[in-house]
């Protein structure tokens, strides 16, 4: 639940296994650990690899740098 790793620039998810981003604020945290074993349960190693996943009550994003250079 870190905002700073949605900073790609700053932490790129190239440079290692991956980034899972969980934006589930202002609720209980048993709700919020629902919501993400419901979402990490779609999740597999080609799909987080190298990226950056975004977890929030609605959906799941997955977001990748087309520019690699720093």
């Amino acid at each position: 639940m870190d905002k700073d790793f949605l900073r790609m620039h700053r932490f790129p998810p190239e440079d290692c296994g991956g980034i899972i981003v969980c934006k589930l604020y202002k609720m209980p945290v048993e709700e919020a650990i629902e919501i993400f074993k419901r979402y990490f349960k779609l999740l597999n190693i080609e799909k987080i690899e190298k990226k950056l996943v975004i977890i929030t009550q609605e959906k799941i994003r997955f977001r990748s740098r087309k520019n690699k250079s720093k």
